[in-house]
């Protein structure tokens, strides 16, 4: 997991992007190991945000697959207000890969960065994420 591009310099706009690269780093544990009930990635989430994002590892593990390989971001914290934060991301995920458990290829990653939108709130001292969507960019990321 690698973050590119200048990191935030105010501490509040510093603490979203980071809980965001940790949230990202627990999901690539929790699909590696097919785990939706992963404790670490659990704990970086809302309640709601985790109802709303355990799909694709359920998926994961109903079908006996797992998803592997590093993915580089490009986060830009581009909201913090009160107990909310939003974030713009574009994942470069082409060098990872969906394989069965016996470590044979099922997919590939995908060719060209994905663009997200993403939401967190504070809860306590911790930034949770509440959400992750697709953002409306004609699947382009910027730059």
């Amino acid at each position: 997991m690698t973050a590119a591009g200048k990191p935030e310099s105010k501490p509040e706009r510093r603490d979203v992007e980071q809980a965001w690269v940790d949230f990202y780093a627990a999901y690539a544990d929790a699909a590696a190991l097919s785990d939706p009930e992963l404790k670490d990635w659990r704990d970086r989430m809302t309640p709601a945000g985790y109802q709303k994002l355990r799909g694709n590892i359920d998926i994961l593990k109903k079908d006996g697959q797992r998803q592997v390989g590093p993915v580089q971001m490009n986060p830009v914290v581009v909201l913090v207000q009160g107990r909310q934060a939003a974030l713009s991301d574009c994942l470069d995920g082409s060098r990872t890969k969906i394989e069965d458990r016996g470590g044979k290829l099922v997919q590939k990653g995908p060719e060209k960065p994905v663009p997200f939108q993403v939401r967190l709130v504070r809860q306590g001292s911790a930034w949770l994420v509440d959400g992750i969507e697709l953002k409306d960019t004609n699947g382009r990321c910027a730059g």
